[in-house]
Formats: structure tokens, C-alpha cells, sequence
């Protein structure tokens, strides 16, 4: 197995050991009604972590819109 298998092998495993959890309470939530209010979160989350979650989304769209070598190669200089 090369390492791009394995990695992607570890990617899917821990997308599958995640999924049903995010699922379980993503279906409680919508079973009680509850209203998210995104202000208990604190100030930080708000400003920092959620636009840094959109430059690094983004940054992996640009390097997914090249193939795979060509993202593996870049990142070995």
C-alpha cells in the first residue's frame, strides 16, 4: 500500500467512526426544536476559528483542483 492509500484508508475509517455521532445529535437536536445561538459560543469562536475553518476549506478546494501529484509535489518543496 502506498502512502496516499493509507492515508486515505485512515480518512475514510474516521469519517465512518464520526458520521453516525455527528448524525445521533444532529437528529436530537432537530427531535427538541432547540434554537442554536451561535453568541454562547463566545466572542473568539466567532471571530477567529470559524473564518480560519473558511481560509483553510478554501485553500483545499484550490489544491484539490489540481491533481494529486501536482498537490504532492508542491508540497515537498
Amino acid at each position: 500500500m502506498s502512502h496516499d492509500q493509507t492515508f486515505r484508508a485512515g480518512l475514510i475509517v474516521a469519517f465512518l467512526l464520526v458520521l453516525p455521532i455527528g448524525t445521533y445529535h444532529r437528529l436530537t437536536s432537530q427531535a427538541t426544536r432547540e434554537k442554536l445561538d451561535r453568541r454562547q459560543e463566545g466572542l473568539f469562536i466567532l471571530a477567529t476559528l470559524r473564518p480560519v475553518g473558511i481560509v483553510v476549506t478554501n485553500c483545499g478546494r484550490i489544491c484539490l483542483g489540481r491533481s494529486i501529484a501536482e498537490c504532492a509535489a508542491h508540497n515537498r518543496n
